[in-house]
C-alpha cells in the first residue's frame, strides 16, 4: 500500500492498495472517504482513541458511547460512558447505561454515577424477551413475578408488593378514564363528574356514587341518571345479607314508606299486683316479640298460676312487655286458651304495662290457671 496524490496545495491525499487502486482518501477538509468496504482487524475511535477491548470483543467509539462486538457469538453492546478490557468500567465519572443484543434477548441496563475507569455494577431497567414481550422490573414473564409486562399479545400486566398497582389520571375535564371494549365497541367506562364523583356503567345500567348515595344510571354519568328502572338482584340471583344503621323506604319515598327497624328477640314477663313488691307464682313459655318499625308484636303462654307470696289488693298488671316505656297508645286483646279467672287484657298503663281485667274493670281477685297471650301495639 503506498500514498500518492500529494498537491502542492494539499487539495487531497490518498492511500492506494498493492493493485494501485484508490483504497483511501483524505481530503483537505481532514473528510476520509473507503473506496470500497473499510475492514478493521482492532479496535476504532472516532474523534476519541478507543479503549483496548478485552476478551473476544471489538469496539467502535464516538465519543464517550461504545459499540462493543463478540468475534464469535451474536454478542452486542451499544453503550454509554462504558468500556470493557476484561471488566466492565466508566469512561468518564459519570453514570453509564447499555443495551445488550444476546440471544434473541433485547436488555437495557443503567449504572449509578462512578469515577472515571471505575468498575460498573448493571442493572437492569426493562427487557425485550424472544418472545416480543416487554418487561419491566422483571426479568421473566407471569404476574407471580413483581413488575410491569407488556405482552406481544397485548396483555398489559402488573405486579406490585404492598403499593398501588395501577394509576390512571385524567386532567382538565371530567368524563372517562378507562373504556371497556368488545369487538371494538365499547360495553362500559369509568369516569368521573363534578371533579369528585365517580360512576361506572356499561350494558344499559350502572352506579354513579358520590359522597352522599349511590344511585342508578342507565349509562354511568349523571347525565344518565335513572329512577325505578333497575333491580337489585332477581328472583334466581339473590343477595344474601343486607347491612343497614338507617332505613328502607318501600312502595314510596315519602316518611309513611319508611322502615327504619326490625327486631325479633325475647322477654320474661313478670306478674304482679299493682303497687306490690312481690310476683306472683307462675310459668311463662314461648315468650318472644316481633318490633316492625313502630309495631311490636308479642306472644306467650302463662301457666300454673297462683299468688304465691305476692303481696298487695290492687288489680294484677304483667310487666317487662317489650319496649314498655315507649308505648304510644291502649291495645285490648280476649286471652286464649284461657283457665284464668280474667278474660281480657289491654296494654298501655303509665309503665307500658299490661293489665289484666275482667270486662272492662282490673282484675283484683286471687289468680289461678293460665292463658296464652298474643297481641300487637304501638310504639313511639
Amino acid at each position: 500500500m503506498a500514498l500518492t496524490k500529494v498537491s502542492r496545495g494539499l487539495i487531497s491525499t490518498s492511500i492506494v492498495d498493492n493493485g494501485n487502486a484508490t483504497a483511501i482518501t483524505i481530503d483537505s477538509s481532514e473528510n476520509v472517504t473507503f473506496a470500497g468496504a473499510g475492514t478493521f482487524s482492532g479496535d476504532v475511535g472516532i474523534g476519541v482513541t478507543p479503549k483496548a477491548a478485552g476478551g473476544t470483543y471489538t469496539g467502535l467509539e464516538v465519543g464517550t458511547a461504545t459499540l462493543l462486538g463478540a468475534a464469535a457469538t451474536d454478542e452486542l453492546y451499544m453503550c454509554g460512558n462504558a468500556y470493557y478490557d476484561g471488566a466492565w468500567k466508566r469512561k468518564a465519572a459519570y453514570t453509564a447505561s447499555r443495551i445488550v443484543l444476546s440471544d434473541n434477548l433485547t436488555i437495557f441496563q443503567t449504572a449509578v454515577t462512578g469515577a472515571a475507569d471505575s468498575a460498573i455494577t448493571w442493572a437492569e431497567s426493562a427487557r425485550i424477551d424472544a418472545s416480543g414481550n416487554l418487561l419491566v422490573g422483571k426479568t421473566a414473564t407471569g404476574l407471580g413475578n413483581q413488575g410491569a409486562e407488556l405482552s406481544a399479545t397485548g396483555q398489559l400486566k402488573g405486579t406490585a408488593a404492598d403499593q398501588v398497582v395501577a394509576y390512571l389520571n385524567r386532567t382538565g375535564s371530567d368524563g372517562t378514564i378507562a373504556e371497556f371494549r368488545k369487538d371494538n365497541t365499547t360495553v362500559g367506562s369509568i369516569g368521573v363528574d363534578y371533579s369528585t364523583e365517580f360512576y361506572m356503567g356499561g350494558g344499559g345500567g350502572g352506579f354513579y356514587i358520590n359522597s352522599a348515595s349511590i344511585r342508578p344510571t342507565t349509562g354511568g354519568n349523571s347525565n344518565t341518571l335513572s329512577d325505578n328502572t333497575h333491580d337489585f338482584g332477581s328472583g334466581s340471583h339473590r343477595f344474601k345479607d343486607l347491612y343497614l344503621s338507617g332505613g328502607v323506604y318501600l312502595g314510596g319515598t315519602g316518611a309513611a314508606n319508611k322502615l327504619d327497624d326490625y327486631e325479633e328477640g325475647t322477654w320474661a314477663p313478670n306478674i304482679i299486683r299493682n303497687g306490690g313488691s312481690i310476683a306472683a307464682t307462675f310459668t311463662a313459655f314461648n315468650s318472644t316479640y316481633v318490633k316492625i318499625g313502630n309495631i311490636v308484636y308479642v306472644k306467650t303462654y302463662i301457666h300454673t298460676m297462683s299468688n304465691g307470696s305476692s303481696n298487695g289488693t290492687s288489680y294484677w298488671r304483667i310487666n317487662g312487655m317489650p319496649f314498655a316505656g315507649s308505648v304510644e297508645s291502649y291495645t285490648g286483646i280476649a286471652l286464649g286458651y284461657n283457665s284464668s279467672p280474667a278474660d281480657n287484657c289491654y296494654v298501655g298503663d303509665a309503665g307500658g304495662n299490661a293489665i289484666l281485667c275482667i270486662g272492662a274493670t282490673p282484675y283484683t281477685g286471687a289468680i289461678s290457671g293460665g292463658f296464652m297471650l298474643s297481641f300487637t301495639y304501638r310504639v313511639n
